[in-house]
């Protein structure tokens, strides 16, 4: 497969990073601090989890299982300590994300799939309530292979111009 996930997914969560301050994760390890406000109620983050890759096009291509695009499912969690602030955090999420490419000649346009809302969810530890609220998204990979459309990169229009 000529797709290189790496670069795809860090792409995400470097342009995610815009957001919170920067509090944005695709895995919060135990070096992680989280930061809290004055009132100590925690500030708004962001953890990113990348799902498993699976054919575009079905089971098989007849290009053979490097020669095909595949789906990689996102989901954005929106972590906060407030309803509005968790709101607010996941629509500059959908408006940061809606349209933008990983890569330019390797993946698609992200598109949203829905999400989840689960508001007043306590987390494991005794600090506050924080809440959470998801968006789910897709992009396709492993393009590279395919001919360049006319007019330019993958998502521009270029097919059917």
């Amino acid at each position: 497969m000529s797709v290189d996930l790496v670069a795809e997914q860090a792409a995400v969560v470097t342009r995610l990073s815009t957001l919170c301050g920067g509090r944005v994760w695709d895995a919060i390890e135990e070096e992680v601090q989280l930061e809290f406000d004055a009132e100590g109620l925690v500030k708004p983050y962001i953890i990113v989890s990348f799902g498993t890759l699976y054919p575009k096009a079905g089971d098989r291509s007849i290009e053979g299982p490097t020669q095909q695009p595949y789906v990689l499912p996102i989901t954005i969690e929106c972590w906060g300590s407030t309803a509005s602030q968790v709101r607010s955090t996941a629509g500059a999420v959908r408006t940061l994300l809606l349209g933008w490419a990983p890569s330019e000649n390797n993946a698609s346009e992200i598109e949203l799939r829905g999400g989840s809302w689960f508001p007043n969810r306590r987390d494991t530890d005794a600090r506050p309530t924080r809440y959470l609220q998801t968006v789910t998204s897709e992009t396709v990979v492993n393009m590279s292979y395919l001919e360049a459309p006319p007019g330019g990169g993958y998502g521009s229009g270029g097919y059917g111009e």
